[in-house]
């Protein structure tokens, strides 16, 4: 076993923050150039790169965690759509009048 098998967990938390600071820098840098473009549609490229990396890239760490431990990838879904079940609650009560 290697350093990254044996230490699991502090390899998933270091995964996450590298994935975190190299979300931040493609959100800057996407997010300072476009946002300085004349009536540009992409002022808010900077966040969606942002999160499509945090997404994307923790997706592939929680994969491959997942992997390590000898459970199935169908736990990755509970990754997808927890978070994003609770935002569809969340707008679903406010659409109501």
């Amino acid at each position: 076993m290697n350093w990254f098998q044996r230490h699991l967990n502090w390899t998933v938390i270091l995964g996450f923050a590298g994935l975190y600071l190299l979300a931040m820098l493609l959100g800057f840098i996407f997010g300072y150039n476009f946002y300085y473009l004349p009536e540009s549609a992409l002022e808010g490229a900077g966040a969606t790169i942002g999160f499509l990396t945090l997404f994307i890239g923790g997706s592939i760490i929680v994969g491959w965690m997942l992997r390590q431990k000898g459970r199935s990838l169908w736990w990755l879904l509970m990754w997808w759509f927890v978070p994003f079940g609770w935002i569809v609650v969340l707008a679903l009560g406010n659409r109501s009048e």
